[in-house]
C-alpha cells in the first residue's frame, strides 16, 4: 500500500500526459467536424427555404395575373415584379438575386385534334393551340458547395369559365 501512495504523490508520468493531450485533441477535432457538418446543414436548409419561396412566389404571381386579366399572360421567359399600383407583373428576362437565378417560362399548350371530348389531352406536338391554356415552368438555379443545383415547378394554367 505504501508503494502505491508514493507513486501517486510523484505526479503524472509522461504517458499519462501524452494520453491526456491525445484525448483533448480527439475531442477538439471531433467538435470541429461536427460544427462543419451542422453549418453545412444550416446552409442547405437556408438555401432550400429561399428556393421554395422563389418558386412559390413565381407561381403566385402567375396565378394573380391570371385572376386579374388572363390576356396579360404571354409566351416567353419572365421574372416577377410588384408595383403598389398595378400589383404583380412579369418583366422579360430572368431574375438574379444573390446566387439564385429565377426564370418563369410560359409556353402555349397544344391539344390533340379530334379526340371526341369537350377538352382534348395536352400533346407535345402535332396538336392545335389552346388559346385558353399556358404551360408554366418556374426554374430556380443556385450554387451550393461548388455544385450547381436546380429546382423546377410546373403547372398548367387555364382560363376556362
Amino acid at each position: 500500500m505504501k508503494i502505491g501512495l508514493k507513486r501517486l504523490e510523484r505526479g503524472f508520468t509522461l504517458i499519462e500526459v501524452v494520453m491526456a493531450i491525445a484525448l483533448v485533441l480527439v475531442l477538439i477535432v471531433g467538435g470541429v467536424g461536427i460544427n462543419q457538418i451542422v453549418a453545412g446543414g444550416i446552409e442547405t436548409t437556408l438555401s432550400r427555404t429561399k428556393v421554395n419561396r422563389l418558386l412559390r412566389e413565381g407561381m403566385e404571381t402567375v396565378l394573380s395575373i391570371r385572376a386579374d386579366d388572363f390576356t396579360r399572360l404571354n409566351e416567353g421567359v419572365f421574372y416577377p415584379v410588384y408595383d403598389d399600383v398595378l400589383g404583380w407583373d412579369l418583366l422579360i428576362g430572368e431574375e438574379v438575386e444573390n446566387d439564385f437565378t429565377r426564370r418563369i417560362r410560359i409556353d402555349r399548350v397544344l391539344r390533340r385534334i379530334g379526340c371526341g371530348e369537350a377538352v382534348c389531352e395536352v400533346v407535345d406536338g402535332g396538336g392545335v393551340v389552346d388559346s385558353n391554356s399556358f404551360r408554366v415552368t418556374i426554374e430556380v438555379e443556385w450554387s451550393e458547395k461548388g455544385e450547381t443545383k436546380q429546382e423546377i415547378l410546373r403547372s398548367l394554367i387555364t382560363y376556362w369559365r
